[in-house]
């Protein structure tokens, strides 16, 4: 077992250890208004942030099916356990409880839960650029914090691209879902510098 221990903010207690408590928690809280494009990208921009971290600390962790993270990053911090299997050409990502990730700036603290059945993210290596992953994401549950408390489910629709050197996703490379309120659901793509233009 591998651990990264980096100074990072704990963010508060797990919303519970199995897939039900994730669906009480949703059905206890207002899912997102998918219509209300302020609330939409708050939620696409965690999306993007929780790629990013959670796929770097995947990377470091390499196959290990209980890794402990206590990172930080220049964009965010994270905490919790990564069960990682696979090899370098690409891994399977999925957690023991769910993963408390924060923004750099304070803004943002949201949690992932990478537990329930069929959730994972998935990080396949670009053959010619052993730095470049693409980065898929099965329909996750997502319970924000900061800045409004808001749950939604997130979801890729065309591989993002993470780039290992840098931490961060490849701007304008990638598709994103968010589903909210009554299921009704919303896309988005990366620009840059963390911008999110919808559809």
């Amino acid at each position: 077992m591998k651990k990264l221990l980096l100074p990072v903010l704990v963010l508060g207690t797990l919303a519970g250890c199995n897939a039900d408590d994730i669906q009480n928690a949703a059905e206890s809280k207002a899912g997102v208004d998918i219509y209300d494009s302020s609330a939409i990208k708050a939620s696409a921009k965690a999306f993007a942030l929780g790629l990013e971290v959670i796929s770097q600390a995947a990377l470091e962790c390499g196959t290990d099916s209980n890794c402990e993270v206590d990172a930080s990053y220049a964009n965010g911090s994270i905490e919790g356990t990564l069960k990682v299997s696979g090899d370098v050409s690409k891994y399977t990502v999925t957690s023991e409880g769910a993963l408390k990730i924060k923004s750099d700036d304070g803004k943002q603290s949201f949690k992932v839960s990478l537990f329930a059945h069929g959730n994972s993210l998935v990080l396949t290596q670009d053959i010619n650029n052993g730095a470049l992953y693409a980065v898929e994401l099965t329909d996750s549950h997502f319970e924000v914090s900061k800045p409004e408390d808001a749950m939604f489910g997130g979801k890729t629709l065309i591989p993002f691209e993470f780039n290992f050197t840098t931490t961060e996703l490849t701007p304008n490379a990638g598709k994103g879902e968010i589903s909210g309120q009554d299921k009704d659901t919303r896309t988005f793509t990366y620009t840059n510098d963390g911008n999110i233009k919808l559809d």
